[in-house]
């Protein structure tokens, strides 16, 4: 009996191991196949985005290619202006000094200016302060406040390159320039 015994379960030990074989087999070829599946579907969307990222990337060449051009003429004309600008500033630069009120009178054929202007002084030990300067309406600054128990405080100051295309009128105050 025991022989038997030991026989039939050797023969249902061995059924048990072919059968999970048979099915361990089956599951790897399964998960084999899922792999491979996935691997494959992780290879297409990587060429998709591949595309798409292409896609953009010559967009935005393209923008950047069609803006260029133009920010080239733009910075050339620029550049002219400023060439211009100053040839005519260094070709017959001269210096002047106004302290009072008066008609600044056109050069003849020079219509770029650097000016430079500073209001009046505010009174020392008064609180009477000082005057604002103007080139026209072009440029204007304003004076300094008095100091009662003290030197007055300076007027502003402004310089700037302008193109002045007529005479103008300057106001300058006492202590102004």
């Amino acid at each position: 009996k025991k022989n038997e015994h030991t026989q039939a379960l050797e023969s249902a030990k061995n059924t048990h191991i072919a059968t999970l074989q048979t099915k361990t087999d089956k599951h790897t070829a399964t998960l084999e196949n899922a792999k491979n599946s996935h691997i494959q579907a992780l290879i297409t969307q990587k060429e998709q985005s591949s595309n798409d990222m292409q896609g953009i990337k010559n967009s935005y060449l393209a923008e950047i290619r069609n803006d260029i051009p133009a920010q080239v003429a733009n910075l050339t004309q620029l550049c002219n202006e400023i060439k211009a600008s100053n040839q005519a500033l260094g070709n017959n630069f001269q210096s002047k000094t106004y302290t009072s009120s008066t008609t600044f009178s056109l050069v003849n054929g020079v219509s770029d200016y650097y000016v430079f202007i500073q209001g009046g002084t505010g009174g020392t030990n008064s609180n009477t302060a000082g005057g604002a300067v103007s080139f026209g309406n072009l440029l204007s600054a304003n004076g300094g406040a008095g100091n009662p128990s003290g030197a007055g405080q300076l007027g502003q100051t402004k310089g700037a390159f302008l193109k002045v295309t007529a005479n103008q009128k300057m106001t300058i105050p006492n202590g102004g320039l």
